[in-house]
């Protein structure tokens, strides 16, 4: 059985995670409706520490959330929220598309 990277879902062969550094990634933040009209804010591209940015944006945004499928997901319109913390944390604001 081939072994796939957690990130990108390619085999590790072929995985170009490693070679990518987090400048060169686009972050895209993006919400979306769910089951009952519920909001769930979606962040993808964060591959460096993306457990423990998890874990600072739901204290942060005071609402629960989970690290999935190389996604953060959100409850709740974050957008702005997450945006700024991101900045702080050091991520090139120009690499952050909010939609």
């Amino acid at each position: 059985m081939v072994e796939i990277c957690k990130h990108c879902g390619l085999p590790v062969d072929i995985c170009v995670c490693a070679q990518l550094n987090d400048e060169q990634l686009d972050i895209v933040i993006r919400c979306e409706t769910r089951k009952r009209g519920r909001i769930v804010t979606i962040i993808t591209g964060v591959n460096r520490e993306r457990e423990e940015i998890a874990r600072s944006l739901r204290a942060l945004c005071a609402c629960g959330g989970s690290d999935k499928n190389g996604q953060i997901l959100l409850q709740g319109d974050q957008r702005e929220k997450t945006k700024q913390f991101l900045i702080k944390k050091g991520y090139p604001a120009e690499k952050i598309e909010v939609r």
